[in-house]
């Protein structure tokens, strides 16, 4: 049931990427890997990671009124609403997070939507 899912998820990957790069010179994209500092790449891979979890234990602890839900999909939601925020306008990825936290763990939208607000 889910292999249908993981191939449209490829093929819109796919898609993307060709979007991206089709107007890339590929040569001034590695000559500015070369350049790029990647002693710099880790520490902030952990530092978005550690926020990422701050931010997961903060909204979980906002619904401690109900049972909490896993920090596991706490970090997820949380990470999910991001990366839409930044495609998105007008936060749309705080709505969507909101949504999808309360659908998974079958809270009411309104309540989480009012932590997300919070």
């Amino acid at each position: 049931m889910k292999n249908w899912r993981l191939w449209i998820g490829i093929l819109v990957s796919v898609v993307c990427i060709y979007l991206i790069a089709r107007g890339t010179s590929f040569h001034d994209l590695l000559m500015a890997l070369r350049q790029v500092h990647y002693a710099f790449l880790f520490p902030a891979m952990g530092i978005l990671f550690f926020a990422s979890l701050v931010r997961a234990f903060r909204w979980r602890t906002l619904l401690s009124l109900c049972p909490a839900p896993g920090m596991r999909r706490m970090f997820n939601c949380v990470n999910i609403g991001y990366l839409v925020n930044h495609i998105s306008p007008l936060r749309l990825g705080d709505v969507l997070r909101a949504f999808l936290c309360a659908h998974l763990e079958s809270l009411s939208p309104v309540y989480v939507l009012a932590t997300v607000a919070v």
